[in-house]
C-alpha cells in the first residue's frame, strides 16, 4: 500500500511561508511595543499635568514654590531611555533624593526609570518607564518649547507647560509647542513611520496628543 505525504516542494512552500507570518510578525511586534510605550508616555503627562492642577502648589511665603510644580523628567542615557514623573522640593532641575516621585495609579510603584538615582528606589520602581528594557525604546528626543534636547516639563496650576532652557536659569512658558519622539532606532533622524512616535504638548494649553 502506497503511503501518502508532503513533496519536497510542498515542504519548502510551507518553510517559506512559515518564514513569511514570523517575517509580519515580529514586525507587528514592533510597532505595537512602540505605540505602548508612547500611549504609556502620554498617559504619564497627561496625569503628572492633571495633579498640577488638582493640587496647587502657590505659596507666597516659599519663593522657591514656583519650581516645586509636577514634572516630566526624560533620561536619555547611554544605555538607559527612560523617565519619571515626580514634584521636586528644591530649587533645582534636577531629580535628587528627598523629591516625592508619583506612584502609577494603576499598579502603586513609583514612576521611575533611572535606578541609579537615589531618588528611585527600584524595590519599587514602576519598571516600565524604563522604555529600553521594557519596549527596546533606543532613543528620546524632546524638541520645541525654549530650544531642543530639553529633558523636563514641568506643569503649572492651570495645566500649562514650562521649560528650562540651557541658557535660562530658571524655567519659563514655552513659545513653541514641545515634540517627544519615542525612536526605535538610536537616531530619530533615521527611524522610518514605523519607528518612530511624536508626542505633541501644546504650549498654550497642555493638551498632550499624537502626532
Amino acid at each position: 500500500m502506497m503511503k501518502k505525504g508532503f513533496t519536497y516542494l510542498e515542504l519548502v512552500i510551507v518553510i517559506v511561508l512559515i518564514g513569511i507570518l514570523a517575517l509580519l510578525s515580529l514586525e507587528r511586534m514592533k510597532r505595537d511595543n512602540l505605540y505602548e510605550a508612547a500611549n504609556q508616555v502620554l498617559s504619564h503627562i497627561r496625569y503628572a499635568q492633571h495633579l498640577a492642577m488638582i493640587d496647587d502648589r502657590f505659596d507666597p511665603k516659599n519663593e522657591n514654590w514656583i519650581t516645586q510644580q509636577y514634572r516630566i523628567q526624560f533620561h536619555n542615557n547611554t544605555s538607559t531611555k527612560a523617565y519619571t514623573v515626580y514634584r521636586h522640593l528644591g530649587n533645582t532641575d534636577q531629580l535628587v533624593s528627598g523629591d516625592i516621585i508619583i506612584k502609577d495609579p494603576l499598579s502603586g510603584k513609583d514612576i521611575c526609570g533611572l535606578v541609579t538615582n537615589p531618588a528611585c528606589d527600584e524595590d519599587i520602581q514602576f519598571k516600565k518607564a524604563n522604555l529600553t528594557k521594557a519596549y527596546n525604546i533606543k532613543q528620546i528626543r524632546v524638541t520645541g518649547g525654549n530650544g531642543n534636547n530639553m529633558r523636563q516639563i514641568m506643569f503649572d496650576y492651570m495645566g500649562r507647560p514650562m521649560m528650562k532652557a540651557n541658557a535660562s536659569p530658571s524655567f519659563t512658558y514655552t513659545n513653541n509647542n514641545i515634540n517627544i519622539e519615542l525612536c526605535l532606532t538610536n537616531d530619530c533622524d533615521d527611524a522610518g513611520s514605523d519607528e518612530k512616535v511624536t508626542i505633541a504638548v501644546d504650549s498654550e494649553t497642555g493638551y498632550a496628543r499624537f502626532i
